[in-house]
């Protein structure tokens, strides 16, 4: 039997489903012999069980069993005998009868059983709990009314919907299929994520220490951070471009009764691409309401050209806002891109981009042909936008050039297969971003604002309508200042382009105290955290040593004089002495590049996936025509030095 043996399954109880916060033991001799291992149901009911070392050697010829609940009073669930011979594998679900109340014993730091404890959810049911032990969130409990009181961790996982707000903002809840990754060597994951590196064990950091770590006020609290005046750093509009990638790549458009029937997004769910699914929706053909109604061409005077996107018209009569209903709900592929005006003005330009497309190539192709023509030129430039000018911005240099010329070493998909976003990138590495954002930013030269927080009500909060006064004037956010470009004069403000904040282990004080959550830690950071151990992320130094690059101590990248505070402050105690993967993604850059750039771990994780996310799909260009670039294209005025500045402001002048 191998050294590390890996037992994973769900606990579920009718009518509720999975019951989570629920010890399960592997013990041996049928179900009367000492304990082997033991683990707690997550939130989607799952548990992995893990036998290494000595238990480990004679494991399989101690009949073991897996048991549920406390040992006063467990629910037998199956013997796994055979299982362990083959060396693990995952296991059926083990059913609870409908109305047990299953008991929960809580484990401190050292493993030891402290309490014993039962509840009963509102319906008579065991209360599906968020423990303390082995799940990275507080308890679930039923409160007077037979209402839910979720407490920090576990509601961050639903949380995320203010007050004012229909739609969870960006980064504060979980995609579906997210949290039901499993961890089983050879089986990387299955619909809409999987993990780079299965086989590696999860970090062990101690939920509550973790909350603490990224709350308000602690150690990743920049506050008002000053930044120097020179600053070798991109220009701030990257960071929101960045955000307008991962909703593409994440876009999930299927229906509310296709979520309710696979609710871990197993069978119906869009493969993640860059087909910028979040500008066109599902076509013309299918959503009709983000496109121009299609008069006849040449006998109406207003968007009546079938081949174009929809755009509002706002106070001062200028087609520059994303569509709208007579509520302010933006009509988009994808909700999300309305959250923040900067994100909202940036659709539009796509928007805008396509239809000064279609203008520019109007009598080269054949009518019928016009809009796919346009589609797949933006995708195109879009893609090549990415790899050339995006991620030059964000990886370093030498591990990006490897992943274009030599390809992928850990972001693998099998023949046949799929890809599926590694958990990696979308719960530790791309989350790099949240250190880059500023706490203001200027809009125009008028115009200026707080992104959550701003004395006034002003502030660059989404979800409603953008007067003229507050459009944005992309020189504030992109190298594009006044000048002739591409022969076309552009009246600019010529200010100052903002940058990007360098990438470390603080985060601005507006995302410590995000004002639209509704449940769970009111910190990104918090969040974040709490995330990557709900997701079962290894350690940064582990995923380091796995690829071969310099492995950082923990003390190097802040986390031991951070984790000491906390420690100091609270009493609470780190749990693991590595460092946890978002935390030490942040802490590599600020030591390796000074917060210019990730570092080897951030640059390999992020270059890998989208690059990998383009080269998989199989309508990229540099899967239809590896040598295209954009100078090839004697309809449109850019060069192969365009940047997303360009191609914003291309869209606003057409």
């Amino acid at each position: 039997m191998s050294r590390d043996t890996r037992l994973s399954g769900r606990v579920v109880q009718p009518p509720d489903g999975p019951v989570s916060g629920v010890l399960v033991r592997l013990v041996g001799g049928d179900g009367d012999g000492e304990t082997l291992c033991r683990a707690e149901t997550d939130e989607s009911g799952s548990y992995t069980l893990a036998v290494s070392g000595a238990a480990a050697a004679d494991v399989a010829e101690r009949a073991p069993t897996v048991l549920v609940g406390p040992a006063d009073d467990p629910v037998v669930g199956q013997s796994v005998t055979e299982t362990v011979r083959e060396g693990g594998g995952e296991l059926s679900s083990v059913v609870l009868p409908p109305g047990r109340a299953v008991g929960r014993e809580r484990t401190a730091g050292s493993g030891s059983q402290t309490a014993s404890d039962s509840t009963q959810s509102p319906r008579g049911n065991s209360a599906q709990s968020a423990g303390s032990g082995g799940s990275p969130g507080g308890t679930a409990r039923a409160s007077d009314g037979g209402q839910w009181e979720r407490s920090s961790a576990a509601a961050m996982l639903v949380g995320g919907y203010g007050e004012d707000s229909q739609m969870p903002y960006h980064g504060t809840v979980a995609q579906r299929g997210m949290t039901d990754t499993p961890r089983q060597p050879g089986r990387r994951g299955f619909g809409r994520f999987q993990r780079l590196f299965d086989y590696l064990p999860s970090a062990t950091h101690e939920p509550e220490f973790l909350e603490a770590l990224g709350a308000a006020g602690g150690p990743m609290d920049g506050g008002e951070r000053e930044r120097p005046e020179e600053r070798d750093y991109p220009p701030a509009g990257y960071v929101f471009f960045g955000q307008f990638v991962d909703h593409d790549i994440t876009l999930d458009p299927t229906s509310s009764l296709d979520r309710q029937n696979d609710p871990d997004g197993l069978r119906n769910f869009r493969t993640p691409s860059t087909d910028l699914d979040n500008v066109y929706g599902a076509g013309p053909e299918v959503s009709r309401h983000l496109y121009q109604r299609g008069s006849p061409r040449g006998t109406a005077t207003e968007q009546d050209d079938p081949a174009k996107l929809l755009l509002r018209r706002n106070d001062a009569g200028n087609l520059a806002d994303v569509p709208r209903n007579s509520q302010q709900t933006a009509l988009l592929g994808d909700p999300r891109n309305d959250e923040n005006l900067i994100v909202s003005q940036l659709q539009c330009s796509m928007l805008s981009a396509h239809n000064a497309i279609v203008d520019r190539i109007e009598g080269t192709v054949a009518e019928a042909e016009l809009f796919e023509t346009a589609q797949q030129l933006l995708r195109w430039h879009y893609q090549y936008l990415v790899l050339h000018d995006f991620l030059p911005r964000v990886c370093r240099a030498d591990v990006l050039a490897d992943v274009l010329e030599h390809g992928r070493e850990f972001f693998t998909v099998p023949e046949g297969e799929r890809p599926a976003i590694p958990l990696e990138f979308a719960g530790a590495a791309y989350r790099y971003g949240h250190s880059r954002i500023e706490e203001r930013y200027r809009v125009n030269c008028d115009f200026a604002a707080d992104l959550f927080r701003g004395e006034g009500g002003e502030t660059l909060r989404g979800f409603r309508a953008v007067p003229d006064d507050h459009t944005v004037d992309w020189s504030y956010f992109f190298d594009v200042d006044d000048r002739e470009f591409f022969g076309i004069d552009f009246d600019f403000d010529d200010g100052t382009v903002q940058r990007v904040a360098p990438i470390d282990t603080v985060l601005p004080s507006s995302l410590m105290r995000l004002p639209f959550v509704g449940e769970g830690p009111t910190s990104l950071a918090s969040r974040n955290l709490l995330r990557g151990r709900r997701l079962g992320l290894p350690s940064g130094q582990a995923v380091a040593r796995t690829m071969g690059v310099e492995v950082l101590h923990s003390d190097d990248v802040g986390f031991d004089s951070a984790a000491e505070t906390v420690e100091d402050e609270t009493g609470l105690e780190r749990g693991d002495e590595e460092t946890p993967l978002w935390f030490y993604v942040l802490g590599e850059a600020a030591e390796l590049t000074d917060g210019a750039r990730l570092g080897p771990v951030g640059s390999r994780i992020v270059a890998e996936t989208l690059v990998g996310l383009i080269d998989e799909n199989d309508k990229s260009y540099r899967t239809i025509q590896p040598n295209w670039s954009p100078e090839a294209v004697d309809a449109l005025p850019f060069d192969d030095d365009v940047t997303v500045g360009e191609l914003l402001t291309f869209g606003r002048s057409e």
